[in-house]
């Protein structure tokens, strides 16, 4: 337990960093947004990282104490979150953001209706929820390696691994040694970006395939739907 919670307060001090480090606007130019649309700039919805795992926690508190109208709401806010960032993934990674979203919105449809019995489905639910994030948020850390954004790098393989620990924790399976050491390896490569120093190209690559095969080793597990 000690592990995880190091794991999520690092996690916590990397994104605060990361966001306040980039607080600077790059100029105030208009984009008109589609109807019924909203566009966000991808430095302004970074102050969201967190917030798909506020509201899927607080969903399971609240169907614990059996307010099940809260539960169902905080539950479809995972799920828009987890639509929102499906509007930037593409393959894999969108595939699983959408899945999971359309999931989390019919587990609140259940749960508003009554029909759901055990806290068990809602773990099984919050769990591939947060292994869709994770494996978003390690496919467009590649994107930014390959652009050379070394910040957006740090800061998405922290989710990256942040994602996979609560994924692996809700899912009630017990992170492996190895697994827990790939995740805070991640965590310190991302922290030493955001410092600026003590880091370098090759050591952001051997991290992140690590992390990319830890990954893959847990979907076969969490993505298993019975």
């Amino acid at each position: 337990m000690v592990k995880i919670k190091k794991v999520v307060l690092l996690f916590s001090l990397l994104t605060l960093f990361s966001l306040t480090a980039g607080i600077t606007t790059s100029d105030d130019k208009l984009i008109q947004a589609p109807e019924g649309y909203v566009i966000i700039e991808e430095d302004d919805w970074a102050y969201f990282m967190e917030d798909p795992a506020f509201y899927l926690k607080k969903g399971r508190e609240n169907f614990q104490n059996n307010d099940l109208k809260s539960a169902a709401l905080d539950l479809m806010k995972g799920a828009i979150f987890l639509k929102a960032e499906a509007s930037r993934a593409t393959g894999e990674a969108g595939r699983l953001l959408r899945e999971s979203a359309a999931e989390l919105q019919a587990l609140a449809k259940s749960i508003e209706q009554g029909s759901v019995r055990s806290v068990s489905r809602i773990d099984k639910t919050i769990s591939r929820a947060y292994y869709a994030l994770s494996v978003h948020y390690y496919e467009i850390a590649k994107e930014a390696r390959l652009r050379n954004e070394f910040k957006k790098v740090g800061r998405r393989i922290s989710a990256s691994s942040y994602y996979l620990e609560r994924a692996l924790l809700r899912s009630g399976q017990k992170a492996e040694t190895a697994t827990r050491n790939v995740m805070s390896q991640a965590l310190g490569v991302a922290y030493k970006i955001f410092e600026g120093t003590g880091w370098t190209v090759a050591e952001v690559g051997r991290s992140m395939s690590e992390l990319g095969k830890e990954i893959e080793k847990a979907g076969a597990r969490i993505q298993k739907k019975e």
